[in-house]
């Protein structure tokens, strides 16, 4: 059926003008109850115009916005023009509408007379904006990455319904998954590290490398979901998962470009975290055997002394230097030399208590911070049992060999009270005790 174009125009009634028009229009008397409204906003409020006559306009008026509403409306009343007014309104289905009002009195007729503009997508896109800016720049800040997790969460919620904020980091295997930050309904904190298999969504994300919808069976009913990949240089390591509401209508094509820019921006302060944490585990270890270096020990040295100051405390320092180790070395080459510094680092690291601390000074030489030593025949029957650990036979190559230590021991405060002055105490014995001056089991 064609439709017949009349060759004359002609001006249709102005009720049906007002219900072309594709703003919603509407007069209110001056105590804000509805006289007329038009086709167009029955569409962007969801009320029929039967169900919206004689109500009170601030009844679709979002209740924090209210008293800025009640005050541009009394401005109309005082002839001032209001063009671009907004607030936010109630749609009869519950979600939330941003609307740009212009609107004026009639004081003939005792009627404001106004026209809304629904800027709903211009106003999530402006928070966006605003909310990708604050990101970067709380990416670019030097705070821990659980903090910077947690202000990104903040952020994302000004801008998106978020019901529940996850990351989750792939872990070298490639098979098991982390948790760094979790938060929502519900949630009690990280859960323990799982199976990338018992994620199913994350495991989407993280296995097509793209953004991914939850499917049926990924979250629970009335929820929605969206999982995107974190990717570093050429690699996922993990995934950013939001969930909201179903009814909350959202993961636009917009939102989901937007998600996977603050995606990269977590990816991109993750590896910074891990390199800057890199840094400065090899500031403060020894490479070889993974145990703190000379310089983290003098830092712990101060520390356990400074709180034994305070709360009259005591403190004992051993200093171990391993006999026989340049023979060793001589006969297994540097190799084998290396894998036996090794296995005594991890010998002495198993006899100690999980407050001591150990730590590789020099070639072959240990200290070991007792940081709650009692006396000295409590620091002697330490270094005993270290002494006997390091003496037990060793494989290195096809060669088995054994060794023995020389265990000097300083306690504070009768041996010194500064770092420098335990360990040159605590040295001194233990060369005492390699040249046979003094008896092991007599080293304090």
């Amino acid at each position: 059926m064609s439709v017949v174009v009349p060759t004359t125009p002609t001006l249709p009634p102005l009720a049906e003008v007002l219900d072309l028009v594709p703003d919603a229009v509407c007069v209110v008397d001056g105590e804000g109850r509805y006289l007329f409204v038009n086709a167009s906003y029955e569409r962007i409020f969801g009320y029929r115009r039967d169900e919206m006559l004689g109500r009170n306009m601030l009844e679709v008026v979002h209740p924090d916005d209210r008293p800025a509403s009640l005050e541009a409306a009394a401005r109309v009343m005082d002839g001032i023009f209001q063009p671009h007014f907004r607030n936010r309104c109630v749609r009869k289905d519950g979600r939330i509408v941003d609307i740009q009002w212009s609107a004026s009195w009639s004081p003939e007729n005792a009627v404001r007379i106004a026209v809304g503009h629904e800027i709903t997508e211009l106003r999530r896109a402006e928070v966006m904006q605003s909310v990708l800016l604050d990101i970067a720049e709380a990416a670019n800040a030097e705070i821990d990455l659980p903090s910077l997790l947690a202000r990104i969460h903040a952020l994302i919620a000004q801008a998106l319904p978020v019901t529940e904020f996850r990351v989750a980091l792939l872990q070298p295997d490639g098979r098991t998954l982390t948790y760094p930050y979790w938060s929502g309904t519900g949630a009690a904190g990280s859960p323990p590290a799982r199976a990338l298999k018992h994620d199913a969504l994350i495991a989407r994300a993280v296995g097509s490398e793209h953004t991914v919808l939850a499917e049926c069976g990924d979250v629970p009913a009335g929820c929605l979901a969206l999982a995107v990949p974190l990717i570093a240089g050429h690699s996922v390591i993990g995934a950013l998962e939001i969930r909201c509401r179903a009814d909350d209508d959202t993961w636009s094509p917009s939102d989901r470009q937007h998600l996977e820019i603050v995606a990269s921006q977590i990816a991109t302060a993750h590896e910074r975290y891990r390199y800057r944490r890199k840094l400065e585990h090899l500031a403060n270890h020894d490479t070889l055997t993974g145990l703190l270096n000379r310089h983290r020990l003098q830092v712990e040295l101060e520390y356990a002394l400074a709180m034994a100051s305070e709360t009259a405390g005591r403190i004992a320092l051993l200093y171990i230097d391993l006999d026989g180790f340049k023979a060793v070395n001589d006969t297994c080459g540097h190799e084998g030399g290396d894998q036996l510094l090794q296995e005594v680092a991890q010998r002495l690291q198993d006899a100690v208590a999980r407050a001591d601390l150990v730590a590789r000074i020099g070639g072959d030489e240990f200290a070991v911070l007792l940081p709650s030593c009692e006396s000295a025949a409590a620091a002697r029957a330490v270094a005993d049992g270290l002494r006997d650990a390091v003496r037990l036979p060793y494989r290195v190559g096809e060669f088995e060999v054994c060794i023995d230590a020389s265990v000097g021991i300083a306690c504070y405060p009768e041996d010194g009270a500064t770092p420098e002055a335990l360990l040159r105490h605590a040295d001194s014995t233990m060369y005492g005790v390699k040249r046979g001056e003094r008896r092991p089991d007599d080293a304090a």
